[in-house]
């Protein structure tokens, strides 16, 4: 994903100037809706190659657009207001980054706890703790118990486990969905610079 966000930031510049902000932040957003599908079809039994697959095409949209986005917001401040733009932008961006986490693993968390069923049938509460806690916890679990029960209880938590996975990347699927929509609506065609917008420096 890494990789493929370098790839997309050095033709996110490009591509800003010749057709417009306005067209490619959306598209960024689409793009990674689309890896986002794709990690969606994975499940228990997939290899490694589908989940890369998604992670490309998510790491190709967020290097296209996040930085100019953040290009675009600077771009509508003028120099003396650069600093407090900047700083702005940074403070959403983690309050993103928080709100994100915080949402994303309560969807996560919920969606596998209740799938786990009657995988939690029979064991002792501090083991049910375990399993309910995280996949970690359910295969330490398992690791302790006869081998058919603990087969069947990793199987139980895995499935649960990409179960609350796929229902987390449609959530963020429908929040990207949103976003280029709400973008493309409503971001200008061409931010106003500095001179344009009457500031200091405008005849």
């Amino acid at each position: 994903m890494i990789a493929a966000m370098l790839a997309g930031a050095a033709l996110g510049e490009t591509f800003g100037a010749k057709i417009g902000v306005k067209c490619v932040i959306p598209a960024s957003m689409t793009i990674g809706a689309c890896g986002l599908l794709v990690l969606a079809q994975a499940h228990v039994g997939s290899g490694y190659g589908i989940v890369a697959l998604g992670l490309a095409l998510f790491g190709v949209g967020l290097g296209l657009g996040l930085p100019l986005a953040a290009d675009t917001v600077l771009s509508t401040l003028s120099e003396h207001q650069a600093g407090m733009g900047n700083a702005l932008s940074r403070t959403l961006q983690s309050i993103g980054v928080v709100l994100g986490t915080a949402v994303l693993g309560s969807v996560l968390n919920d969606e596998y706890r209740s799938r786990l069923g009657d995988a939690l049938v029979g064991l002792p509460n501090d083991a049910g703790a375990a399993v309910t806690d995280n996949i970690a916890g359910a295969h330490a679990v398992a690791d302790t118990l006869p081998a058919r029960l603990g087969t069947a209880l990793m199987h139980a938590a895995d499935h649960a486990y990409a179960h609350g996975m796929t229902q987390t990347v449609f959530t963020c699927l429908g929040v990207l969905i949103i976003g280029a929509i709400l973008t493309l609506l409503f971001l200008p065609r061409r931010s106003a610079t500095p001179v344009e917008a009457g500031l200091p420096g405008h005849d």
